[in-house]
C-alpha cells in the first residue's frame, strides 16, 4: 500500500476549505457554469458527498487507484454525478472541469489520477445521454399508436414504430376500452407500420387474452402481419381472432359484418 501522504489527508479532511477551492477552480475553468443558484447549491451538494467519499477511501488506500475496492464508492458517486449533469441539461464540459478543478485544487503531491477521473465523467454522461434518448423515445412511440372508431362498429388500433411491452399494453387497453365505450362489434388492429416487430404479434395476441371482458362478443382482426409470420401464428391463434395480409382486407371483411349486425340490434 503506499504511504499516506500527509498534506492530501488533511485537504481531503477539511472538507469545507477543499471545496471552496475546488468549486473556485473548477468556475475558473468552466464558463458553462449553472447560473441558477438552486442548480449550482444542488450540484455543489453532490461534490461535497463524492469528496467526504473519497476521504474515507483515501483514509484505507493512499494511491488514488480508482480501480481499487476502496474508491469504488467516490468513483460510483462521481458516476451518478456525471449522469446528472446529462439530466440537467448541463454541458460535459462542467464535469471534466470538475475533475481538473479538483486536481487543481489538491496539494501539488496529489498523485494525478485526473485522466481516470475524466473516463469515468465521460463515460457516464454519455451513458446520461443515451438513457434520456431511450426514455424520450419510449415516450413517443407510446403516443405514436393510434387508436380510433373506423366507423360505428368498428374499433381501430394502428401499430408504430417499435412500441414495446409498455407501449403494447397502454395501446390495446386504449382501443378495448373504445370498443366498450362505443358498443363496437369488432376491434382492428393495424401492423403494416411496425419497425421489426416479428415478436408484436404474439404480445398482442397475449394482452388481448387478457382483456376477456374487452373482447367478449367481439372479433378482433389483425392486419399488416407478412405471411410467414401469419403461418407461425396459425398453431396458437384463438377463435375470436382473424388475421389479414393488408388493411384493406380487414376492412373489407368487417364492414357487411357490422352493418349486418348493426341493423340488427
Amino acid at each position: 500500500m503506499t504511504d499516506r501522504n500527509d498534506a492530501v489527508g488533511d485537504a481531503l479532511a477539511n472538507c469545507s476549505a477543499l471545496m471552496e477551492r475546488w468549486m473556485a477552480e473548477t468556475r475558473a475553468r468552466c464558463w458553462q457554469w449553472p447560473r441558477s443558484p438552486q442548480l449550482a447549491a444542488l450540484l455543489a451538494g453532490r461534490c461535497t458527498v463524492f469528496v467526504e467519499s473519497l476521504a474515507a477511501a483515501y483514509d484505507q488506500s493512499p494511491d488514488f487507484s480508482v480501480g481499487s475496492p476502496e474508491y469504488r464508492e467516490p468513483v460510483k458517486l462521481l458516476s451518478f454525478l456525471a449522469g446528472w449533469l446529462a439530466g440537467e441539461g448541463l454541458p460535459i464540459s462542467v464535469g471534466l472541469a470538475l475533475c481538473h478543478g479538483l486536481r487543481a485544487a489538491l496539494p501539488p503531491t496529489a498523485p494525478s489520477f485526473v485522466e481516470a477521473l475524466a473516463v469515468v465523467v465521460s463515460e457516464s454522461y454519455a451513458a446520461g445521454l443515451r438513457d434520456q434518448a431511450e426514455a424520450k423515445h419510449r415516450q413517443i412511440i407510446r403516443k405514436s399508436q393510434v387508436v380510433c372508431m373506423l366507423r360505428d362498429a368498428i374499433a381501430g388500433l394502428f401499430l408504430v414504430g417499435d412500441p414495446d411491452r409498455e407501449a403494447l399494453d397502454d395501446a390495446v387497453g386504449r382501443v378495448m376500452m373504445l370498443s366498450l365505450m362505443r358498443d363496437a362489434t369488432h376491434v382492428v388492429i393495424d401492423m403494416s407500420a411496425l419497425v421489426g416487430g416479428e415478436t408484436v404479434p404474439q404480445q398482442t395476441l397475449r394482452i388481448l387474452d387478457d382483456h376477456r371482458e374487452g373482447r367478449t362478443g367481439r372479433r378482433v382482426c389483425i392486419a399488416g402481419i407478412a405471411p410467414q409470420l401469419a403461418r407461425g401464428l396459425e398453431d396458437e391463434l384463438p377463435p375470436w381472432v382473424e388475421i389479414y395480409e393488408a388493411l384493406d382486407q380487414a376492412l373489407h371483411a368487417v364492414s357487411g359484418e357490422s352493418r349486418g349486425k348493426g341493423a340488427q340490434r
